[in-house]
């Protein structure tokens, strides 16, 4: 930078290029810390200034190339304009394929992976990518890698960024797991995440989860709660909590935490059938039930579920035609 503020006399373009490309970088490029240490974005407005050079530049070279040839200025204008319009060509071509990456998230985070294997927050973004997209199995080895690319001897653990996606990577593996009903391989990884975060809601209330599965009641309603603490609408947390009342024979409770589950996420059929399943052997209430199932039918399209709502609507019909019309709601 001082060079370029010493040349503004002798080489007033250049020197104000390197000046704008410097300035403009200072404030994402110099001693501020921030997460990423270089990204393509950062140069987006800083390379004008490159630009603005290379068409000077051009105009200058060929001007001089044609004072010194004689040539006719036009046939000098012409050659200079075709060397410009390739180079716009081939950054546009360039670009064009560079915006495939872009076309999903998927592509975008392989790309990264393939360039940057050894970095944990790529494999994550995979990873988080795959499971949003369904793809439970790519989505469980990209966590795996993060698992042991923590556990190697070359992981920075003064890397928030890394460290952060690292967390979310042993939680969404659990969760994973939680999902295949593979609690015992799911608690190591989720007591690990919340050691890594102990602000992690989700792993929080997946290790909650986790627990009671596996009949540890007493930790699992001391994580659910830590959950619920955290983030109040942790819909994971509330179902826990149900199951856990299940479990303890508080029919009562468990019946008040699945319409807390409801109230946080109206959209989950299975809630719905949970609730109607309680109000129809507990509550004393076939009315509260039918409506339940009713809106489950409406929202889950797995078949046995929707075997299992047909059947409990079938016993409510046949035990409401022994003991009369159920009461209203």
């Amino acid at each position: 930078m001082i060079t370029a503020v010493l040349s503004l006399r002798r080489a007033r373009l250049p020197a104000f290029c390197v000046l704008w490309f410097l300035v403009i970088l200072a404030p994402t490029s110099s001693i501020i810390p921030l997460p990423e240490i270089m990204v393509t974005y950062r140069l987006y407005l800083a390379g004008l200034a490159f630009y603005l050079l290379l068409v000077v530049g051009i105009h200058g070279l060929f001007s001089y190339i044609g004072a010194q040839k004689g040539l006719d200025p036009k046939r000098v204008w012409q050659a200079e304009l075709a060397v410009l319009a390739g180079i716009v060509l081939f950054y546009g071509v360039c670009t064009h394929q560079h915006n495939k990456v872009w076309a999903t998230e998927i592509t975008l985070w392989e790309d990264t992976v393939r360039k940057s294997p050894g970095k944990v927050r790529p494999h994550y973004n995979l990873g988080h990518a795959y499971q949003s997209d369904g793809q439970a199995e790519r989505a469980k080895a990209e966590y795996k890698i993060c698992v042991e690319l923590y556990n190697s001897a070359s992981f920075n653990t003064r890397n928030r960024v890394e460290l952060d996606c690292c967390g979310r990577a042993f939680t969404n593996l659990g969760d994973v797991y939680i999902n295949e009903k593979q609690y015992k391989r799911a608690i190591p990884l989720l007591e690990t995440a919340r050691e890594i975060s102990r602000h992690n809601g989700k792993a929080h209330s997946c290790l909650g989860m986790a627990y009671v599965m596996t009949g540890r009641l007493s930790e699992g309603e001391d994580e659910l709660s830590l959950a619920l603490r955290i983030e109040p609408t942790d819909v994971r947390a509330h179902i826990g909590f149900g199951i856990l009342y299940e479990k303890k024979d508080m029919f009562d409770e468990a019946i008040g935490a699945y319409t807390n589950a409801v109230g946080v996420d109206p959209a989950n059929g299975v809630i719905h059938v949970k609730l109607s399943q309680l109000w129809i052997n507990h509550g004393n209430a076939p009315g509260k039930a039918i409506r339940h199932l009713q809106e489950a039918r409406e929202l889950c399209t797995d078949r046995e579920t929707l075997r299992t709502i047909n059947e409990l609507m079938e016993s409510i019909r046949l035990e409401g035609a022994k003991q009369g019309p159920p009461e209203p709601d």
